[in-house]
């Protein structure tokens, strides 16, 4: 769902719904497969609470993770 936001209006509105109703039973949302600055800017428009993938970090193994950017809010996130 979140590789076609930008440019699916199915996708984005499916997204959003689920976004609502995770906020509305007090669950945090997680968006995968980011790939890009236009889907981080939609995502925070949407109100995704944190979001992952190839375009914020490479796959990494558990001993090389920082742990800096644990629980850090997409509205936080600085990409490199």
């Amino acid at each position: 769902l979140i590789r076609d936001i930008c440019t699916d209006e199915i996708d984005r509105t499916m997204v959003e719904s689920i976004n609502a109703m995770a906020h509305l039973l007090d669950i945090r949302t997680i968006a995968e497969s980011v790939d890009g600055e236009a889907t981080i800017e939609k995502l925070k428009s949407i109100g995704v609470d944190y979001a992952q993938g190839y375009y914020l970090g490479e796959l990494a193994g558990l001993d090389e993770i920082d742990s800096s950017h644990e629980d850090q809010p997409i509205s936080e996130i600085q990409v490199n």
